[in-house]
């Protein structure tokens, strides 16, 4: 984009990725203009999703178990969106025009400048760009956390999700997840502290090596080791926090960029949608208000 190029749109939305996509598609369908600013164009490696487990004592949370296909889900949202006259610019926002606790306009690497009556932020975890403008304050617990996980070709024991748990006294709870994804495809993973990953590393040890050694512990696991018929671990790094204050004058934050929940209890994937849902219908009928009202928006 050419430097001091400004775009207006209805709502510019930040972050193309589960969260950023579902919420364009919503507010486009509501008739709204929307550009999406996204920095990467390549799909994101998936972990999976599936926890059936809290729905029963002593959590008794009710959660519908779902096995997601987060690539194939990831392309067909792309597409979704693009069909539905969504504006993409690949691009990174990296800062903030306010005006008091309002938003004026957002600011990217290259130049551009975007205007609109709503923002909406959901620029992930890493970034959670109104958080840091805002100061808003932040909620968190646990130790920092580090996941692994690699993908198995395998036939399917079962549509549940099974969970290992190695809870030592005293100390932060590793576990692993096994989550069945596809028809033939089981998501393999293990978490445990930064700490704790830190001191195998230093022992030498490479993110294969920790990972199968998590594995071997457990028959099953072990086998799906054996066979071979994985691929090389991806690895991510995650705090659990939530920040108060997610909604502004005309302005809200969603997905990763409002709360990084610890994925032994929650389900990132649902969460995402539920927030852009949520989210998108607020502006929505924020616009009809403002419209009934002579522009005055009460959100």
């Amino acid at each position: 984009m050419q430097a001091g190029t400004v775009r207006a749109s209805d709502v510019t939305v930040i972050g193309g990725g589960l969260a950023g996509m579902a919420a364009s598609l919503h507010l486009a369908k509501a008739g709204l203009r929307i550009i999406c600013i996204e920095p990467e164009t390549r799909v994101r490696q998936p972990v999976g999703e599936s926890s059936p487990w809290l729905a029963s004592p002593p959590f008794n949370v009710e959660l519908r178990t779902i096995h997601v296909d987060r690539v194939r889900l990831d392309r067909e949202l792309q597409d979704l969106v693009l069909r539905g006259g969504v504006t993409v610019v690949h691009d990174k926002a990296i800062s903030v025009e306010n005006a008091g606790m309002r938003v004026a306009s957002i600011y990217t690497a290259s130049g551009g400048q975007f205007v609109s009556p709503w923002f909406m932020d959901a620029s992930g975890s890493f970034t959670s760009l109104f958080a840091r403008e805002f100061r808003l304050p932040a909620i968190e617990y646990g130790p920092r956390k580090v996941a692994l996980w690699a993908y198995f070709t395998a036939a399917l024991a079962h549509e549940g999700t099974t969970i290992y748990m190695d809870a030592a006294r005293g100390a932060y709870m590793d576990w692993i997840w096994e989550i069945p994804i596809g028809p033939y495809t089981l998501s393999v993973g293990y978490v445990t502290t930064g700490e704790a990953m830190k001191k195998r590393r230093d022992q030498g040890l490479t993110v294969e090596d920790i990972l199968g050694l998590q594995l071997a512990r457990f028959p099953r696991l072990a086998c799906l080791l054996h066979k071979g018929d994985g691929n090389p671990p991806c690895v991510t790094s995650f705090s659990c926090r939530t920040y108060k204050g997610l909604t502004g004058p005309n302005w809200m934050i969603a997905g990763e960029a409002a709360s990084m929940v610890d994925p032994i209890t929650s389900n990132g994937v649902t969460a995402a949608l539920r927030h852009a849902e949520e989210a998108s219908a607020l502006i929505a009928e924020s616009r009809k208000i403002r419209t009934a009202v002579g522009g005055q928006s009460f959100l």
